[in-house]
Formats: C-alpha cells, sequence, structure tokens
C-alpha cells in the first residue's frame, strides 16, 4: 500500500507541475495575430538602429479586423496601445504592434486631420497571409 501512496504522489505533484507549466507559457508561445493592414514605415538611421519617423496605412484587407475597424490606406497611426511610434527603433515597434490571437491592439489614427482611436482584435491570420 506504502508504494501504491507514493506512486499516486508522484503523479499528483508531476500533474500539478504539467497544469502549473501550461498556464505560465509566455505570450510569444500563442500563435502570432492578424489584423490585415499593410504598412509603409518611414524610417531613419542605419539598419541596424532605425528610428520610426511615421507609419502609414499602405492598403487594408477586406473583411479583416482593421477593415471591420474602419481604418483606410493613407491613416497615419500615431500610438500604439499608448505608445508614441515616432521615435520608436523598428524592433520596438514590432513588438507594440505584434499581439496574439485573441489579444487586441488599441491604435490612436489620423485621418485627414482628425484624430480618433479603434480598437483591433487579432486573428488567425487567412492562408497565404
Amino acid at each position: 500500500m506504502k508504494n501504491a501512496r507514493q506512486a499516486f504522489g508522484s503523479w499528483s505533484a508531476l500533474l500539478a507541475l504539467a497544469i502549473a507549466l501550461t498556464y505560465a507559457l509566455p505570450a510569444a508561445a500563442a500563435e502570432r495575430g492578424w489584423f490585415g493592414i499593410g504598412v509603409n514605415i518611414d524610417a531613419e538611421g542605419d539598419a541596424a538602429s532605425r528610428v520610426v519617423r511615421t507609419v502609414t496605412i499602405q492598403s487594408v484587407t477586406p473583411d479583416s479586423p482593421a477593415a471591420r475597424a474602419g481604418l483606410a490606406p493613407g491613416d497615419v497611426i500615431l500610438e500604439a496601445n499608448d505608445l508614441p511610434l515616432p521615435g520608436l527603433k523598428m524592433s520596438e515597434l514590432r513588438e507594440a504592434m505584434g499581439k496574439a490571437v485573441g489579444e487586441t491592439l488599441h491604435l490612436k489614427v489620423r485621418r485627414s486631420g482628425t484624430v480618433h482611436t479603434v480598437a483591433l482584435v487579432a486573428v488567425a491570420p487567412p492562408p497565404g497571409a
């Protein structure tokens, strides 16, 4: 009986560890989300340390999160999740705009002199995206 209890105790400890690790997985392990926008990034500096000046939406995929939020080509993205984009390094820009499927990206955009905020929920990328 002692061996059965030891075995059961070991299995319950392993199960608890497996559950803890499952819920502690980093966000990087999640599937990368897609918003359906193509952007033109105006940046300055050399390749290793390019700094963003402006991010302008170049294209919006029909029926994408970006299209449903009303984004359009020519919109200038000013902020992502309250982080101003001008002055960021390119690596910081990717981090600011990258979200896992199901996560929300809040963008402040300017169109024709008017500034507004939109919320986009990342979806799984369609085939070929």
